[in-house]
Order: structure tokens, then sequence, then C-alpha cells
């Protein structure tokens, strides 16, 4: 059996970037890479942001990639709009996902 360890080693890279030290206020992380590109996608709370730390995190932990983190924010309201369904309603994941809370209290 032979394992994708570039797969493990950008999931892992990013889980210890943005969730090892998450906040309540990020509801969901989903990522797609091209070669050596990653495109992240950050949804937080509206009002909240990405600390810079965690931005820094992610460029240390991938140096060889091009990060490109794009954040949406999104009421409360919104985001528990769609209980109980699958994707989201007012954005679209990117390929992978890393994150995503099922609803937010």
């Amino acid at each position: 059996m032979q394992y994708n360890i570039n797969y493990l080693r950008i999931k892992y890279a990013l889980m210890k970037a943005f969730m090892f030290n998450s906040t309540d206020d990020i509801l969901d992380i989903s990522y797609s890479t091209t070669d050596t590109k990653i495109r992240i996608q950050v949804v937080l709370l509206e009002g909240s942001f990405l600390s810079e730390q965690m931005k820094e995190m992610a460029k240390e932990n991938l140096p060889e990639f091009n990060l490109n983190i794009t954040e949406l924010h999104i009421t409360k309201r919104q985001y528990n709009e769609n209980m109980g369904e699958w994707a989201p309603k007012y954005y679209n994941w990117l390929e992978n996902v890393l994150f995503s809370k099922a609803e937010v209290l």
C-alpha cells in the first residue's frame, strides 16, 4: 500500500497552523492544491479575523509552497441557516475540507 505523503504532509501542516491554536471564531477551513500553490479558504464569524501568527505558521510549515489565504466572513445566523444540510449555503468549499463546525451556538 502506498500513501500520498505530500497530501498527508500538507494536511498535517495546515492542522498544525490553524487548528492547534484555533479560536471559536473559525467556522470552516478548506483548501485546494495545484503544483506548488495552495489556496486556503477560512470562514470566520463576522467581525473577527485570522491571526497573523496562524498565517505565518502556515507559511513556515509549508515553505516550498506559495500560499493564498482568503478570509470569508459570515454571521452566526447565516452559518446556522442550513442546519441538517451537508453543503454550506453562502459559500463553496474548496477541494479538501480541513475543518467544519456543525453549527455555531
